[in-house]
């Protein structure tokens, strides 16, 4: 969860910097125009990313597999937690522009009619609804991967363009053992669960979930993200850490701590949006197909991480990994070898 509360600050200190904004311009704008200043930045400042963090920590531990309820049950909390907040901060700028004539007994009277206004209650419903759109697109988002929806959107992709990114093959190893011992329906959780707990190795390395296979998972890494602190390495020991700690919870569900071997490589691919009926983004280029490869040579090369010379170059010196050259390797489908190099924590 580290990654996760990670993200959550660097968040919530962006909501804390519009909300002063917005706390500045209530105060100018003379919403108080007896309160001082600072109360209102303060009240709102405060206030509204807490609801912010109130409102991640709420949907972060209940977990609804119904998409709709989800939508909604989100909307709810979000516009309940910003609303309170906002609520809270109001009655705190009424309060302290009637302290100045000593009248802040009133406050509880001016602030209940301005709760029963018209106005305030027709605000009330436009925020419900803002909130539940807002929860809607947030899942939508969440079920196509980081910036899909946008790329979607802004048709960054309906054109095919040529990019260069890391890209990992990240396999279950003996998954078909596994899947002939535990049965289809308890293999399939496994995988799910095993897909559930790579996020977070996910968020910390800046990847991209390209799309699922069966029992294996496409990642990718835009240059920077890949190279800064060999994140497109870090993932995969990430996640290695990751399943050792959570070898009780698996032993105990299925009896076994799954293991992964991935490949590593890197080059230029060209992404596109394609489909009507069912769109996508895809990326298409040797580059797929050479990491699929290398990928499968962790069995024969008796590695759980292999990666390609271009990869390492792109890496450059790293003092947490060890690169050991494996030689040149003969790929099936590729007239030109590729060499392939073993990683290993130091």
């Amino acid at each position: 969860m580290g990654a996760r509360r990670s993200q959550l600050l660097r968040r919530n200190l962006i909501s804390y910097g519009i909300s002063l904004i917005f706390a500045f311009i209530i105060s100018i704008a003379g919403f108080a125009r007896e309160a001082p200043i600072w109360v209102s930045t303060l009240s709102f400042g405060l206030l509204m990313p807490t609801a912010g963090a109130v409102f991640a920590l709420i949907t972060s531990r209940v977990r609804i597999q119904n998409f709709l309820l989800t939508v909604l049950f989100n909307g709810l909390v979000l516009s309940l937690s910003f609303g309170g907040a906002f609520a809270i901060a109001v009655y705190l700028t009424i309060f302290a522009s009637l302290a100045g004539d000593g009248k802040q007994g009133e406050a509880w009277h001016v602030f209940d009619a301005i709760n029963g206004s018209p106005a305030f209650l027709s605000s009330m419903f436009a925020a419900l609804g803002l909130a539940t759109l807002y929860s809607a697109v947030s899942q939508v988002s969440r079920k196509l991967g980081p910036g899909i929806l946008w790329n979607w959107i802004t048709g960054k992709y309906h054109q095919p363009r040529e990019e260069t990114r890391f890209f990992m093959f990240l396999d279950m190893k003996d998954s078909t053992t596994l899947a002939e011992r535990l049965g289809n329906l308890k293999f399939s959780a496994l995988v799910r669960d095993c897909f559930s707990d790579i996020t977070d190795p996910c968020v910390a390395t800046g990847a991209e979930v390209s799309h699922y296979i069966g029992d294996e998972v496409v990642i990718s890494w835009k240059i920077k993200r890949g190279r800064t602190n060999a994140n497109c390495i870090r993932f995969f020991f990430s996640i290695q850490s990751l399943l050792l700690k959570r070898r009780l919870f698996y032993e105990r569900k299925y009896g076994i701590l799954p293991q992964f071997k991935a490949g590593l490589h890197f080059g230029k691919v060209v992404t596109t949006e394609v489909g009507d009926l069912k769109s996508e983004i895809v990326f298409h280029g040797d580059v797929m197909n050479t990491t699929a490869r290398i990928q499968g040579l962790c069995g024969p090369l008796g590695h759980d991480l292999l990666v390609s010379s271009e990869a390492v170059e792109q890496i450059g010196a790293n003092s947490e990994f060890v690169f050991e050259s494996l030689g040149h390797q003969h790929l099936k489908g590729r007239e030109a070898t590729v060499e392939v190099c073993s990683v290993s924590e130091r």
